[in-house]
């Protein structure tokens, strides 16, 4: 919550149009505070940075490529949340928001309605993210992919963060089609349980991806240095 007692929020769009509306229509809201726009991953970071913390991002997925935006604000602001936005809400798009980081993903069309309360939601410490990945057949199954593809590299094993067996036992139930509640009576797990089982597995492909990418810029910096 801000120094005024709102929700601060940043807008990160490359369409103008869409940026201001959103804008325009989430400021008629008494609870949340729009302290600024930018079009691009450049202004967004310097503004954020001299901003204070915790201020939500709303950020376009498609601002530049492989999550480049949401990314950095959880590598440089991890306390600032992140909501991204897509096209269309599909599962490239879960997927994409999912393992960069973003804690929910709304679609453009969304109504302003909405858009304040999936805000509220997370500005309490939700993750609504974690609902679209566990309910999308597609996304599971991506993640599980995701995670075996990394741990078959044996000059990354040791940098990597490992699932636990709960949370690779969720992550197979899920990526087999099974629904929340069949996993959680099959592992004697709460629903809530569940929740923070999937929500660490999003965020160990994320750090495990950034210590994928770290090692390959290392590789590919010796290899320029030869």
């Amino acid at each position: 919550m801000g120094q005024n007692g709102k929700v601060p929020l940043f807008l990160a769009d490359e369409q103008a149009l869409f940026r201001q509306g959103l804008a325009h229509e989430l400021s008629l809201y008494p609870d949340l505070d729009i302290l600024g726009e930018a079009a691009s991953d450049e202004e967004a970071l310097a503004a954020l940075q001299s901003l204070p913390p915790c201020v939500m991002l709303v950020c376009s997925l498609s601002l530049t490529p492989s999550q480049g935006l949401v990314r950095k604000v959880r590598h440089h602001l991890p306390a600032d949340p992140v909501l991204a936005v897509s096209d269309v809400k599909d599962a490239e798009a879960i997927f994409q928001a999912a393992s960069s980081g973003a804690e929910a993903l709304l679609p453009r069309g969304t109504g302003a309605e909405s858009w304040a309360q999936t805000i509220r939601e997370v500005h309490r410490g939700g993750h609504p993210i974690d609902l679209d990945l566990a309910e999308d057949l597609q996304v599971a199954r991506r993640f599980l992919g995701q995670f075996q593809e990394l741990f078959s590299r044996p000059g990354l094993v040791s940098l990597l963060t490992p699932l636990s067996p709960h949370e690779e036992a969720v992550l197979n139930g899920l990526a087999l089609g099974m629904a929340l509640p069949q996993v959680g009576a099959s592992l004697q797990l709460t629903t809530q349980d569940i929740h923070r089982h999937i929500t660490s597995i999003r965020r160990k492909l994320e750090a495990n991806t950034s210590a994928q990418e770290a090692v390959l810029a290392l590789w590919g910096g010796k290899e320029e240095r030869k």
